[in-house]
Parts: C-alpha cells; sequence; structure tokens
C-alpha cells in the first residue's frame, strides 16, 4: 500500500485539483488477495472514489452519491 502513499498528490490531481484523500479501503476477494483499492477524496465538498489496481494503475474514478432507497417488505392483503 506504499505506493498508494506515494500516489497520493497523483490521484488528487488527476481527479480533483482542489481535493484531500480521506481514507483508503482495501478490496479483497474471497480467497483474501486483493483486487483493488479504493480511495475516497473530498473535493469542494463532493465525495470522489478512485479505484486502483493493486499494482498501482488507475482504473477511474467516480462520485459518489447519497441516496435515500425505499424497499417494500409488507403489502398489505386485500379485505383486511
Amino acid at each position: 500500500m506504499n505506493f498508494l502513499l506515494n500516489r497520493r498528490n497523483e490521484l488528487v490531481d488527476v481527479f480533483v485539483h482542489d481535493g484531500r484523500v480521506k481514507a483508503w479501503e482495501v478490496i479483497r476477494d474471497a480467497r483474501g488477495a486483493i483486487v483493488e483499492y479504493h480511495v475516497k477524496l473530498d473535493s469542494s465538498g463532493r465525495a470522489v472514489k478512485a479505484i486502483v489496481a493493486p499494482g498501482g494503475t488507475v482504473r477511474g474514478a467516480r462520485y459518489e452519491v447519497p441516496a435515500e432507497i425505499e424497499v417494500p417488505f409488507a403489502v398489505p392483503r386485500a379485505g383486511r
């Protein structure tokens, strides 16, 4: 993960010029092997996630948007 720390400024410059790194997540598969890293950034109040391969290649970035999702779990039966 040291290579990510070394690339921190590059990640910020590529994705969010005025941003700062908030957190790092290590994503592993079922066997425990590292699949990718998620680098959480903040840019002017917007949350950005950079996806980085284990070798250090930046795969892309996404804005993280808060959302409210409603999932029905009960439906009244007719006649009740």
